[in-house]
């Protein structure tokens, strides 16, 4: 008997529901029809979306950012400066400094 283990994805949930008893796998008919009822009652499945944290590896450093910004400086000399990456100066004045 060979065993076949196939990634469940929400594609696949209604053939699996449908061929369970073919494909052996009794338990999983109950489970995908669970599954299948909460998605037809509006229950959110999976895991929640994650936020952006509101504190960053910049945070605190605005006036000083604002100052080489005020001066033309570019990102990258910016970054450079500050030791991060170019597009977390970029995302962060976009994010902060821009939005105030």
């Amino acid at each position: 008997m060979s065993v076949c283990y196939v990634r469940v994805t929400q594609r696949r949930v209604t053939w699996l529901i449908e061929h369970s008893a073919r494909i052996n796998l009794p338990q999983a008919r109950g489970v995908f029809e669970a599954l299948a009822r909460k998605r037809a009652e509006g229950v959110v499945l999976g895991r929640p979306k994650g936020r952006k944290s509101s504190k960053t590896k910049l945070t605190g450093q605005e006036l000083k950012i604002k100052e080489l910004l005020d001066k033309k400086v570019s990102y990258s000399a910016i970054a450079r400066i500050l030791g991060v990456h170019r597009l977390t100066v970029s995302n962060f004045v976009k994010d902060k400094i821009v939005a105030k």
